[in-house]
């Protein structure tokens, strides 16, 4: 059976920071993301950043905007939404009902979802640690808790904020965009702590799938777009979507365009998988 398949960080839920603390919501953004989902069509959605807390949902209300939940913004019936942590929380929507738990943590949005697909069980993560509040051993520590209690067939998806080992950047491109977010001091460790790749690694030995890099083998990235055009020496792959092995990866990619470069910070991916009939 096909799943299609979404992850995408949505930059605070389409709420601009205009200035500490005081948040807008943007349209515009929130119109442009819904395109591109509606032309993916996905079964199942995953958002990162998915900040509609009652506060903002109090202030897109006052401001006119017809939205509190995703879910109706996306059109989907079945949802689940994570709590907010220090990154914001995660929603999951879905075309197919789902049973889900939130196991966030301060620094780590995390939910474990459970679907019956057709015939097939299916159990789908979302991992979404904060980018500087916990280190790569601190993320590979928790996928490794994770991935201790995975039922195959299996996902896991989310933005990882860490790299791949089968992905080539250049050292002094990564340096010089990070000098200009943490200072020339503090870049360089940074950068070493980001290019040890020890998280995504770790899945990789685990023997899960990185569906994009199975049909296709340069390495792109999917954060920042052109909305955070200063940041492009910065440019890394830091979403991902992994599947287990009994799980065939039919089709995967990036979504570049006017509309991605528009919505938030960073590009939505998605994957076409077969499970179950292999």
């Amino acid at each position: 059976m096909k799943l299609r398949v979404m992850e995408y960080n949505v930059l605070n839920g389409f709420f601009d920071e205009i200035e500490e603390d005081v948040f807008k919501f943007n349209k515009e953004r929130a119109q442009c993301a819904l395109k591109i989902v509606k032309q993916f069509d996905p079964d199942i959605l995953v958002l990162c950043e998915a900040s509609f807390s009652p506060v903002h949902a109090e202030k897109a209300k006052k401001l006119g905007v017809n939205i509190n939940e995703y879910a109706k913004l996306f059109g989907y019936e079945n949802c689940f939404y994570g709590k907010r942590t220090k990154r914001d929380g995660s929603a999951l929507l879905s075309k197919y009902p789902l049973e889900a738990e939130d196991y966030s943590i301060d620094t780590v949005s995390f939910i474990r979802a459970r679907f019956n697909i057709g015939q097939n069980s299916l159990m789908l993560d979302v991992f979404h640690p904060h980018p500087t509040k916990i280190s790569n051993a601190g993320k590979m520590n928790f996928v490794k808790s994770i991935l201790r209690g995975r039922k195959e067939p299996y996902i896991l998806c989310g933005d990882f904020n860490s790299v791949s080992p089968e992905d080539m950047y250049d050292f002094k491109t990564l340096e010089k965009g990070f000098t200009l977010l943490v200072g020339k001091g503090d870049a360089s460790g940074v950068v070493k702590d980001i290019l040890s790749a020890r998280t995504i690694r770790y899945v990789l030995e685990e023997g899960l799938i990185d569906s994009y890099k199975k049909l296709n083998k340069k390495t792109s990235f999917t954060c920042p777009t052109k909305l955070f055009e200063k940041e492009k020496d910065t440019s890394m792959r830091l979403d991902f979507i992994f599947c287990s092995r009994d799980i065939k990866v039919l089709e995967s990619g990036i979504i570049k365009n006017k509309l991605s470069d528009k919505a938030s910070d960073h590009y939505p991916i998605y994957s076409i998988l077969e499970i179950g009939g292999r």
